[in-house]
């Protein structure tokens, strides 16, 4: 399909979404690939995430039609969570490696260093990670998680966040090395790539270490879905796990270009969410 109709959808999507994701059992909307017992098709169409795939005697009214606004739907069984857990430590920093705001106790993946306007390093990960519920501007960051983390592990301390792209920054101090590249994913991250269909991406994370996929869906937030690469295998097909919030996915055949913030995943692993790399640079002020 042209980028002029997949623009138009997206509009569609974005004029509608309210309405969509206002269907029992809804809990995202995008336009993607369509799927038929489980085989992906060369097919986009409108995409409705459900926890649970039901019959249409059972939800009756309920039911998504075949069509809305001229666009062919489908229904897409997803169920993400969070994801965050424990890992170990790295005498230089680098993407890839875990973190945390031990006031908030939620772990994560510091996902890649960049700069932020004043051109001091910044280490990218996910809102969740570092505020979470009772994170704060100004706590410290350290690596890896500990129960009693000592004075030596803090890396950093929080800068800045945005909720909606689940995205936060930490300014990083000078009590380790510090290398700009993505563990066994990336030897430099240098520019950025806008996420399309189709595209093939890779991502190092603290759970499942570096895993291939495919973006088969965007949606109208800036957010992007993805499953697993149709070649490259990940063990037990599981795209990611808990602790690999915060991971950045990068372009598999040029892994300089980042394409986006990995911020939640189904439970069984096999289809995965992020946020615009693009987008999450200009709400945190950042650059590479």
């Amino acid at each position: 399909m042209a980028k002029e109709s997949i623009s138009e959808l997206l509009r569609t999507l974005r004029r509608n979404q309210k309405k969509y994701l206002s269907f029992r059992g809804v809990h995202y909307v995008d336009i993607g690939y369509k799927y038929k017992n489980e085989k992906r098709l060369e097919k986009i169409c409108l995409r409705f995430h459900v926890h649970k795939k039901l019959q249409k005697k059972f939800i009756n009214l309920d039911a998504i039609p075949s069509l809305l606004h001229g666009i062919k739907t489908d229904i897409i069984v997803s169920n993400p969570i969070p994801q965050s857990r424990y890992g170990t430590s790295f005498t230089t920093l680098t993407g890839g490696i875990e973190i945390e705001n031990p006031y908030e106790g939620s772990r994560g993946t510091l996902g890649a260093i960049l700069l932020n306007s004043e051109n001091r390093p910044v280490g990218l990960t996910n809102y969740h990670v570092l505020f979470g519920k009772n994170g704060q501007l100004n706590d410290m960051v350290v690596q890896p998680a500990k129960l009693q983390p000592p004075r030596e592990d803090i890396v950093g301390i929080i800068t800045g966040g945005t909720p909606q792209l689940d995205c936060a920054c930490f300014i990083i101090n000078n009590s380790r090395d510090i290398d700009r590249g993505i563990f066994q994913a990336s030897a430099n991250l240098a520019n950025k790539l806008a996420p399309t269909h189709g595209l093939l991406v890779r991502k190092s994370g603290v759970a499942t270490d570096v895993t291939y996929g495919l973006i088969d869906g965007i949606g109208a937030d800036n957010s992007f879905s993805i499953v697993n690469h149709p070649v490259k295998a990940n063990d037990g097909n599981i795209l990611s796990s808990a602790g690999d919030s915060g991971s950045i996915w990068v372009s598999d055949s040029d892994p300089s270009l980042g394409v986006g913030l990995h911020f939640i995943g189904d439970v069984d692993g096999r289809r995965a969410r992020a946020y615009d790399l693009g987008a999450v640079m200009i709400a945190l002020s950042i650059h590479f």
